[in-house]
């Protein structure tokens, strides 16, 4: 999260964490209960992404999975921590999608229910949850 030498070597704001360690295909579960916000298919930059608006403990939030292989929600559709968003993507199988080096999720989190200008409202997710710590290997979440 934060300032990092980008996917096209140059310096820009990553406004969420990378996870791998993970297969193409890898099931991704929504964080918390909530309501799909926003769908997007084949963007050129993220893939496919859905937006979720949660509200825990009384605070609005948002979070996002990008470069998702496949999409299992619709807009609108309440989801609850089990619930299926999609598939891990961002491999080979998705050359559509140029913001991404290999296989992994792209998850972000954002103050507020914030589907669109999300990125000005954003906040590093170890803030929150409990990530296991880093291992660096090229700059990326490689171990849990």
């Amino acid at each position: 999260y934060g300032q990092r030498l980008d996917w096209s070597g140059s310096v820009s704001g990553h406004h969420g964490i990378d996870l791998d360690c993970v297969s193409e295909g890898t099931t991704v579960y929504a964080a918390a209960p909530g309501v799909v916000a926003r769908v997007v298919y084949y963007s050129s930059c993220g893939g496919n992404m859905v937006w979720v608006y949660h509200n825990v403990n009384g605070n609005p939030y948002t979070t996002v999975y990008m470069h998702l292989l496949s999409i299992s929600v619709s807009e609108g559709q309440t989801v609850t921590s089990s619930t299926k968003i999609g598939g891990v993507g961002g491999g080979s199988t998705m050359s559509y999608d140029a913001c991404t080096g290999g296989t992994h999720l792209h998850f972000g989190m954002a103050y507020g229910h914030n589907a669109y200008g999300f990125n000005s409202f954003s906040f590093n997710p170890r803030n929150i949850y409990s990530f296991p710590a880093l291992v660096y290997s090229g700059g990326g979440y490689f171990s849990r």
